[in-house]
Order: C-alpha cells, then structure tokens, then sequence
C-alpha cells in the first residue's frame, strides 16, 4: 500500500498586541479544537496560491485588499511519518507561510468572528488553550517538527 500524500499550506496570521505576539485559530466545531487555517493545494496551484485563497475564504477578506502573504514561506518541510491521528506513515510536504491582515477594517472583521481565537505561543506549543481547549494534534506536531512558532514568542 502507498503511503498517503499531503501537499498542504499553514496560515501563520499574527498580531502584536500589549500583552505580545498572538496568532489566529479558528475553533473547529466537529472535531472540539482549534486549528490554523490550511489548504490542500490543487492541481497546478502553488503553496502560496493555496494559502492565499483559504485564508481569503475562510475569514471572508479580499485576497488583493485585505491581506498579504509572504512570497517566501516562513518555513518548508518535506518528510514521511506517522503524525498523531493516522493510522499509518504519510508523505507529507508543509509550508508554512505568515500572513499579514493589511487593513484596520480587516482586523476589525476578524476580531468579530465567534470561531477564531488569538492565541499565545505557549498555548500553540503546549496543544492547549489556558481554558483547556485542545489544538489539532497535527498542528502541534509540525508546529514542534518545523519550530516555526517558540514557546517565548508571546513573552514580552
């Protein structure tokens, strides 16, 4: 049996706020935690073009006003393993790109969402939230793999 293949993009959307750096999850409902915005890219579409397009979807932003991704993804990783959740090894290729919110009325549109949450770094690297609200296992893992987000980033 071939491995399973994964071809996926993480939003790392941040804000610095008076108490530090906090970066956007968005609650998932079906499976109880908290998850980064991800797309799997489609046929002949780039990492960054993947990106782009969930994070406009998914919090209802203008991909050409309201937001901006880097050209470069903050961080690439291309390995086989059996991450938390499947059953067998997988073939996974991950980029990590940072994604700004470019307007006031942008933040302002995310900041109102119900299912998103700012999160501090220590709650993404532990897999918790402080009110015991779980992050995507997966999440976790690649944040830990990749080590694209420190447990003191939200220091200041």
């Amino acid at each position: 049996m071939d491995s399973p293949r994964y071809n996926i993009s993480i939003g790392l959307i941040r804000k610095f706020t008076e108490n530090g750096w906090r970066w956007l999850a968005s609650w998932n409902a079906s499976k109880n935690y908290f998850d980064f915005i991800t797309s799997e890219c489609l046929e002949d579409e780039s990492s960054r073009e993947a990106i782009t397009r969930e994070v406009a979807w998914t919090l209802g932003l203008d991909r050409g006003r309201d937001i901006l991704v880097c050209n470069m993804a903050q961080s690439n990783l291309e390995f086989v393993d059996k991450i938390p959740g499947d059953k067998f090894a997988a073939e996974m290729k991950v980029a990590f790109y940072n994604v700004e919110l470019y307007r006031e009325n942008a933040v302002r549109q995310v900041d109102a969402l119900s299912n998103t949450a700012w999160l501090t770094s220590q709650e993404i690297c532990e897999g918790k939230t402080s009110d015991n609200l779980l992050m995507n296992p997966r999440l976790t893992y690649l944040i830990a793999r990749s080590q694209v987000i420190q447990h003191w980033e939200s220091s200041i």
